[in-house]
């Protein structure tokens, strides 16, 4: 999916912000924004000139402001008498017009088939978008907006450019847990726990994007574990602004050897540390964010499965079996490209006497998209975790 705008970021531990700029997260002025402020007050977090506890902040802010400075955010709800359906642009995404705002807008994303799809039309749609129909997609729209008039929907729009986009459909329940704002709140409640536990994060690499970020952060302190490596506990946080997304933060820990050997281990949704959707209550949200100081619990579990991992040769091979079988299997989840690198690495390595570190690190390495590795991070986990839970050794001819 094409962003209007998007970055991959890497860091090598850069410049920490001062707590005050957080603040410029929170410059826009709405009902949530102001409840965070009173819910997450800055000054109960250190003094405003302190470095947050978290390295390579400041590089990350300084993009954040890029994207806010690029486009700016807002939502329009109306009743679907008030939208003009008015055509296609060239790339054949919908444009509409609201009237009672005289304003006109561009889809982009996955507006198209998100709208069509209030009608049940999505197929037909595109049907008639493929084979020339436009004019009777026009009709059925047309008919379909006056008859159904009454019924009220929720927009997402951008202004970018001296044009407005519509990224998305939102719901009236919506609540706008935007990237800015959690950002702000989920590193004041790091910085606390850094300062609580004498530890502190740096941003390994981030992804951002006018409605998405995906940012690793990893604490300084190595834990060597006996027959394991060295181990570095962190966190992966994930958000989304379009509808049906969700927050999530990802317990995330990276095991190394001393020949430069490492692999990322990432929790699965259902154990993350907080993740909640954007319909969630604000009360429940906050909640949610503030379990961050339970973080310490959540760390010592890891740490204990980690030390129960077996590296034998005979389940360091089965293991990555079975990740190359999930990766493989998962047609709608993984490119044919990233799928045959998978293949191409268990039979690079099957016949060798590899470690585990390695042979998971090879796997870690075989996409460059950002959805992609963090999937392929949360199998590298799941498959560990299944090899603790069990006493047998798993052979491929266990696999179908």
């Amino acid at each position: 999916m094409q962003r209007i705008y998007s970055k991959k970021l890497i860091f090598e531990k850069g410049d920490s912000a001062p707590l005050n700029e957080l603040r410029l997260l929170t410059l826009q002025e709405s009902d949530i924004v102001q409840k965070i402020r009173e819910y997450f007050p800055i000054n109960q977090y250190g003094n405003l000139d302190d470095l947050l506890l978290i390295k390579g902040s400041k590089m990350l802010l300084t993009e954040l402001e890029n994207i806010n400075n690029l486009s700016k955010k807002m939502d329009i709800s109306m009743p679907l008498s008030d939208i003009e359906y008015i055509g296609l642009s060239d790339n054949n995404e919908l444009i509409l017009r609201f009237i009672s705002d005289d304003i006109t807008a561009t889809g982009t994303y996955k507006f198209k088939e998100d709208f069509l799809e209030i009608f049940k039309l999505s197929s037909f749609g595109n049907y008639c978008i493929r084979n020339g129909h436009r004019d009777i997609l026009q009709e059925n729209l047309a008919k379909l907006l006056t008859r159904l008039g009454k019924e009220k929907k929720q927009f997402r729009l951008l202004f970018h450019n001296e044009k407005f986009i519509l990224r998305g459909l939102t719901s009236e329940h919506y609540n706008n847990y935007d990237n800015n704002l959690l950002l702000y709140t989920v590193f004041l409640e790091l910085h606390k726990f850094s300062k609580e536990e004498n530890v502190n994060f740096y941003i390994d690499k981030a992804y951002i994007s006018d409605s998405d970020i995906n940012i690793s952060l990893e604490q300084e302190q190595v834990i060597p574990l006996d027959n394991i490596g060295n181990v570095q506990l962190g966190i992966q946080l994930i958000n989304n602004e379009i509808r049906d997304s969700a927050v999530s933060i990802q317990l995330r820990y990276k095991v190394s050897d001393n020949e430069g050997n490492a692999f990322i281990g990432v929790s699965t949704l259902k154990d993350s540390l907080i993740n909640f959707n954007h319909i969630a209550k604000f009360d429940t949200a906050i909640s949610k964010i503030k379990s961050i100081s339970n973080l310490k619990e959540a760390e010592f579990e890891v740490l204990e499965f980690i030390r129960n991992i077996h590296d034998t040769p005979e389940l360091t091979i089965n293991s990555l079996y079975e990740v190359m079988k999930k990766v493989v299997n998962s047609k709608k989840t993984f490119s044919t490209e990233t799928r045959t690198q998978a293949e191409k690495v268990y039979n690079d390595l099957r016949d060798n006497t590899v470690s585990l570190i390695k042979a998971f690190g090879r796997m870690g390495e075989i996409s460059d998209n950002v959805d992609e590795t963090t999937i392929i991070e949360r199998i590298l986990h799941e498959v560990l975790w299944e090899q603790t839970k069990s006493n047998k050794v798993i052979t491929n001819s266990n696999f179908q």
